[in-house]
């Protein structure tokens, strides 16, 4: 039914009302006291045709006088209703094979904003159709809207970030890169396909890589759901052979007793040339230009042992690391070379005694420390479970130790 406004009062016309009803639709109606005021509220109408575009392509007005009053139909004709028709059948078309269009075509990252379109496109197309069918008949129904639906049918491409750690001072020349990828898609069920550009490619998810020659390398990362919607991303990885050399070394621990065999394990290298010198610097004065020395450190304190490597090329490179050197409190207070009477004369009778007498050696046991002697002059310590410790400000040497004490502790035992 349709709207007739007369001055300030509203009343409502049937379609049979409507002038020469065989030709023309009516979409507007009414009257008012002004000529103009009547011509103005027939366009409006309401205001909830508004969104037909074929109301503003095709509109005519007939004036009927009215009692005392301007009377106006706004109407389209049946023709240009017919291709009105068409074109909202053609445009409900265009909406339904949007979602078969953007199959596999969008990102995953974009899925949600894009069915919140198609959602409002077709809420639109909906309005519109309501809208017409006041007029008019339409061989057309509505959408029948459903997020959960429209989400099943849309497979949207994985969307995909890339990225790698360099290494080795960022030359990642023969050292391990890490590969990352980051992925986001409905499937779990991903297969991931990297090529490095030399050649090699990796089916990992976080592939580690390593390349053996410099060059500009296109790394590509392909990711491919089980519906066959796929994405493609690349970066370029440089690799540059550094010419300076890498000052590397460990130890095992970073605190020792003092008199304690530290061993320093030289892990340093060059990409370029080869390694032609060692220089290492204790931090007590002392020196060493072996690949990779043993040091022993006489007093407690912290060291600064400093480590400077050169190659072929003439490059060099240091590392300095600290060590924390304690006293050792299970330390004999005398020094090699003592007579035994001696000590046991101002220490008093040891705990145990052991004697030797092939070999001239005896052992004293002093508070769960053997005093090793051999032809009566004090040698060195062991502890009882056969490890060397100090004798009074000396160096942990004890040259028949490996030899002889193992056996000799057994028959401690």
């Amino acid at each position: 039914m349709l709207l007739l406004l007369s001055g300030c009062g509203l009343s409502f016309k049937s379609r049979a009302d409507k002038p020469d009803a065989q030709k023309v639709y009516v979409y507007g109606s009414a009257c008012h006291e002004q000529e103009q005021e009547a011509k103005t509220l027939a366009l409006s109408d309401l205001i909830q045709y508004s969104s037909l575009p074929i109301l503003k392509d095709f509109q005519t007005f007939q004036r009927v006088d009215g009692d005392k009053a301007f009377c106006y139909h706004a109407t389209v004709g049946r023709v240009e209703w017919g291709q009105y028709s068409k074109a909202l059948s053609k445009e409900k078309a265009t909406l339904q094979a949007l979602v078969s269009e953007l199959n596999n075509t969008i990102y995953y990252s974009e899925k949600s904003i894009v069915i919140d379109e198609i959602l409002q496109e077709q809420g639109r197309f909906n309005r519109q159709l309501q809208a017409s069918l006041k007029i008019a008949p339409v061989s057309l129904t509505p959408f029948d809207l459903n997020r959960t639906r429209i989400e099943t049918d849309l497979n949207a491409r994985p969307s995909i970030k890339m990225d790698y750690m360099p290494c080795s001072r960022r030359s990642n020349y023969r050292c391990q890169l890490g590969f990352i990828s980051k992925v986001k898609d409905e499937s779990q069920d991903i297969s991931y396909v990297w090529t490095f550009g030399d050649g090699s490619r990796s089916v990992h998810r976080n592939p580690l890589y390593t390349y053996t020659s410099e060059g500009d390398f296109n790394v590509t990362l392909r990711v491919e759901d089980p519906l066959g919607a796929y994405s493609v991303v690349s970066t370029v990885v440089k690799v540059k052979a550094l010419e300076r050399p890498f000052a590397y070394f460990k130890t095992k621990k970073r605190q020792y007793k003092q008199g304690d065999a530290v061993l320093f394990h030289n892990g340093s290298y060059t990409q370029k040339g080869k390694l032609t010198s060692y220089r290492w610097s204790f931090g007590d004065g002392k020196h060493s230009f072996r690949r990779s020395p043993v040091h022993h450190f006489s007093a407690p304190g912290r060291y600064d042992v400093v480590l400077k490597v050169c190659n072929s090329l003439g490059h060099c490179s240091s590392l300095s690391k600290q060590l924390t050197i304690i006293e050792d409190d299970t330390a004999i207070d005398t020094k090699k070379g003592v007579p035994i009477k001696d000590y046991i004369a101002q220490h008093g009778p040891a705990d145990a005694q052991i004697v030797k007498e092939k070999a001239l050696m005896s052992a004293y046991l002093y508070d769960g420390i053997w005093l090793l002697a051999k032809r009566g002059k004090i040698e060195c310590a062991v502890k009882e479970k056969g490890l060397v410790t100090n004798l009074l400000g000396q160096p942990k040497k004890c040259y028949w130790h490996e030899k002889h004490s193992k056996q000799y502790m057994v028959k401690l035992k």
